[in-house]
């Protein structure tokens, strides 16, 4: 099995159990979801909320001694909605950073696969922020490494 996609079934896995409390509406691997169009009106992307989408990100193969040392990175893509109410502060605007921390707690520094060394959050940066519409969208870059 590609190593992004071990990766993507434990890390699905692993976050199950936020969609079964109800934390998140969508857990997915990310399929386009946040195309030009929707980056333009994320309104329509407010029935998927609060959601997660899991993306591909670098893999790096190293010489390491007659094996390999792969590196990969898993982009999450997690998302919820923000209600905005003219010249207030942003209500619910503290959801997506609950929502952070719920994935930082399941995923970083945590074994997910066999043979992988534990997560690490890299960074975490905002793609869509309230004033884009009525949705918060934060990226989270996790990586771990193995040797083959």
């Amino acid at each position: 099995m590609h190593e992004y996609l071990e990766l993507e079934k434990a890390a699905m896995e692993k976050l199950a159990d936020m969609k079964t409390a109800g934390i998140i509406k969508t857990l997915a691997p990310y399929a386009g979801e946040l195309d030009e169009a929707a980056a333009k009106n994320l309104t329509g992307m407010t029935n998927l909320a609060p959601f997660v989408y899991l993306a591909p990100g670098i893999i790096r193969t190293r010489p390491a001694g007659g094996m390999d040392e792969i590196e990969v990175k898993l982009i999450v893509l997690a998302g919820c909605r923000c209600n905005l109410a003219p010249g207030a502060q942003i209500k619910g605007g503290d959801e997506i950073y609950n929502l952070l921390e719920s994935l930082k707690s399941r995923l970083d520094r945590k074994t997910i696969a066999t043979g992988w060394l534990p997560l690490r959050r890299e960074m975490e940066y905002p793609v869509a922020m309230p004033a884009s519409g009525n949705m918060a969208v934060y990226i989270a870059v996790y990586s771990t490494s193995t040797k083959r």
